[in-house]
């Protein structure tokens, strides 16, 4: 019997028994299955900052409208052709940007009572 510990790339940490161990094809598929599984993840996990080009084409269009920073469809479509990202990519930006403004707002609201006569 013997107990194999392999990595998500498929290295093996942990071999534990007498004889050498061998994978039969079907481990063998499992294991590139893995991998593949892997590297696909990575390569969506890839989040970061949009390039500065892609960020100063949506900021453009943030500022006049950051009073009611809701884009139409056609907007949006113009910003996909613009910047090159997904409609998804888009939708989730002005997200996170109104986000951002609800916990960092630009300006500070007082509120003021008429004096009482």
């Amino acid at each position: 019997m013997y107990l194999v510990l392999l990595t998500c790339n498929g290295t093996c940490l942990l071999k534990q028994g007498t004889d050498s161990v061998s994978l039969t094809h079907e481990q063998q598929d499992y294991r590139e299955k893995i991998v593949d599984i892997r590297e696909e993840i990575l390569r969506k996990r890839r989040a970061g900052k949009l390039p500065g080009d892609t960020r100063s084409v949506l900021n453009a269009w943030w500022q006049p409208h950051s009073e009611w920073p809701y884009p139409t469809e056609d907007d949006k479509a113009r910003l996909v052709q613009e910047t090159g990202l997904q409609l998804k990519q888009i939708n989730n930006w002005f997200i996170n940007q109104k986000e951002e403004e609800l916990a960092h707002p630009s300006f500070l609201l007082f509120y003021c009572p008429e004096k009482q006569t």
